[in-house]
């Protein structure tokens, strides 16, 4: 797949204005580490990573028929499922791109020294998942807010075949940090599936001045044996030459930082460097590691159903040996998430990423 996806570099994709189906080409990668290391911590949402492809930004109306098979494929799903996603094409300044997905996350309990069953403590837990995400981004003409929809899918495996097992252990083995005792206690297998729908909002196109701020709202629903959620959240940036995006988070659902950009231009087409704050709100219905597995018995604990997140970070763009890039580091604060845990939990988020 991925090599119809890298072939083509002018594909024309407006309605009406092909005759054959175009690839669509890669031109954007990230990579997301996360790890309650740093804060020389080894329990909760212990480790993350996300490996996050982007497409060319398609401009203007879209004729599905245009593109590849499998970007077609998931654009009629998301027709099928949600109507009025599809149905504006016109709205003023329309971009859309499509990510692409792959990522793995472990959860485990506090005492990590024991082989025993900790059931006043959350679940061993393991997530590989692949995801594909897709984008429109547009302007709202009634309030000036440029606006970001996505809608994402994601499949995978819970349990030992997620590999987080094997994962932490050869982290740990590399460090020389003793391995947990207890993942012999995790979940399950279990297939992983996720649907997301996303909206995000910011103030005002990036500010031409040198120094500038702008916020960046969202509210987003999420279905699956994953998470099913509510959420909502803010952020504030300040600083120089801030990009043409729409703000970092955490590894989480939802589209990648790389919103459908003008064709040809960069948003990291400015050396800058910004601070940020972000607040996360989330009602939440269902959460495997917390939930434990869907379709089967298994260990789980009294899940909250009000949480929240804050994180601060600083973040810089340039360009380096010609090529465009971005890196951004944030601590991450979570309230507690369960009856019974032991103070709230945090981690440390870097991603980097490129264009080409």
């Amino acid at each position: 797949m991925l090599l119809g996806l890298v072939t083509a570099s002018n594909a024309v994709y407006g309605a009406g204005d092909c005759e054959h189906r175009e690839p669509l080409p890669i031109v954007a990668g990230s990579l997301r580490l996360e790890n309650d290391l740093f804060l020389d911590t080894d329990r909760d949402y212990t480790s993350g990573v996300a490996l996050s492809l982007t497409s060319l930004s398609i401009d203007g109306p879209l004729d599905i028929q245009c593109l590849p098979l499998w970007a077609s494929s998931f654009a009629r799903g998301i027709r099928a499922i949600d109507q009025q996603f599809w149905t504006d094409q016109s709205r003023e300044r329309i971009r859309q791109n499509i990510v692409l997905r792959l990522g793995q996350a472990m959860y485990t309990p506090r005492d990590g020294t024991t082989q025993d069953l900790l059931r006043a403590d959350r679940p061993y837990a393991g997530l590989l998942m692949m995801g594909i995400a897709w984008n429109r981004r547009w302007v709202d003409s009634n309030n000036g807010l440029q606006v970001l929809d996505t809608r994402e899918l994601g499949l995978g495996m819970i349990g030992p075949a997620s590999l987080a097992e094997q994962s932490q252990n050869w982290i740990h083995d590399r460090i020389g940090s003793e391995r947990l005792r207890g993942w012999r206690n995790q979940l399950g297998n279990e297939p992983a599936v996720l649907i997301a729908a996303e909206r995000k909002e910011k103030s005002s196109d990036t500010p031409t001045q040198p120094f500038g701020w702008d916020w960046i709202r969202s509210r987003g629903l999420r279905l699956g044996n994953v998470e099913s959620s509510l959420v909502g959240s803010i952020e504030g940036r300040f600083g120089w030459h801030l990009p043409d995006d729409f703000g970092s988070y955490p590894i989480r659902p939802g589209a990648d930082n790389r919103p459908p950009s003008r064709r040809g231009h960069s948003p990291l087409k400015n050396r800058g460097i910004y601070g940020f704050a972000l607040l996360e709100a989330k009602a939440l219905a269902w959460d495997f590691s917390l939930d434990g597995n869907m379709l089967r018995d298994s260990h789980r604990v009294e899940r909250k159903p009000l949480q929240a997140q804050v994180a601060l970070g600083m973040s810089g763009h340039g360009v380096l040996i010609d090529q465009p890039f971005k890196l951004t580091l944030m601590r991450v604060w979570r309230s507690k998430e369960f009856s019974g845990q032991v103070g709230e939990h945090g981690f440390v988020s870097l991603m980097a990423s490129t264009e080409w």
